[in-house]
């Protein structure tokens, strides 16, 4: 029994960590479309209203 809970908080830190690489990944995208729009409409870095 102690065998199978030391697997299953094995399998849990696995899955936490594949899980918080794939929200990290999704954060770059969205940051870097955040960026592209941005630079798009502003013409560069230079956004004055």
């Amino acid at each position: 029994a102690q065998r199978f809970q030391k697997q299953g908080v094995q399998i849990r830190r696995k899955m936490w960590f594949e899980n918080m690489k794939i929200k990290l990944v999704i954060l770059g995208i969205l940051l870097l479309l955040v960026l592209i729009v941005w630079v798009s409409v502003c013409q560069g870095f230079k956004c004055t209203n």
